[in-house]
């Protein structure tokens, strides 16, 4: 079917009555089940976090297990989503739409669009652009008045922004996506390396003598080196959404 001019108006225009001040509608939410590429019973890995600060066991998969027996897997956050989507805006014929600011850093020139904190990063606030951003950010603080922002950053408005550091204003994301496996079923993973050669039996070097002698070797791929019980995906049992 042939689509005109008009009919792309149409459809580009058909969500501004939802977005008005007034409007009766609070988001428009939209659900997407997924599979794995290799097939439903596919094992899947999850992202890895580092445990808290100050304990050395509580990492790997994020995890949430609820009190009705059943859990909650982050597959894709909210942060990370939104910093693959920004970056995307760097391309044609994206890059048209958004204002494409360079910061030069020493010898590297760095794009507002791949700032991690966005607007209120610390590449930007001491940057040159810095006052005019803080002003920008003080105009929606005093009068609730986000156009200097969006003229500079509207990728801002746009996924959120907070300048913790400066003015104290948030920006919750206009837009926001997250992925999630239900009902998951951890996995371990354990590996062995054995070295092509026995360096001790060959004359090569003699048995280590102490533990720090034998990690160092080990390192070196000198000795066998297991690795058990690392993380080794998920089998979901629920749905991945």
């Amino acid at each position: 079917m042939n689509q005109t001019q008009s009919d792309k108006n149409v459809q580009l225009d058909g969500f501004d009555d939802w977005l008005r001040a007034d409007s009766d509608i609070a988001a428009i939410v939209g659900r997407q089940y997924f599979v794995p590429a290799e097939g439903k019973d596919a094992v899947i890995f999850p992202p890895t976090y580092a445990p808290p600060e100050g304990r050395e066991e509580g990492g790997g998969y994020n995890i949430d297990r609820l009190s009705d027996g059943h859990n909650v897997c982050l597959i894709d956050s909210v942060p990370s989503q939104a910093n693959r989507i920004e970056p995307i805006f760097k391309n044609p014929p994206y890059k048209a739409l958004v204002p494409q600011i360079t910061i030069k850093v020493g010898s590297k020139q760095i794009n507002l669009l791949d700032a991690s904190h966005r607007s209120a990063d610390a590449v930007v606030r001491f940057s040159k652009l810095g006052t005019e951003l803080r002003k920008a950010f003080q105009q929606i603080r005093d009068s609730g008045n986000a156009e200097p922002l969006a003229k500079i950053a509207p990728t801002s408005i746009l996924l959120g922004v907070w300048d913790s550091r400066g003015t104290q204003v948030k920006l919750q994301r206009v837009i926001r996506s997250v992925i999630r496996a239900y009902d998951v079923e951890p996995l371990r993973l354990s590996s062995q390396y054995i070295p092509p050669v026995r360096y001790v039996d060959e004359g090569v070097f003699q048995e280590p003598q102490n533990k720090t002698e034998r990690d160092r070797l080990s390192q070196e791929g000198f000795l066998d080196s297991p690795a058990t019980f690392q993380p080794g995906g998920v089998l979901v049992r629920g749905d991945i959404r």
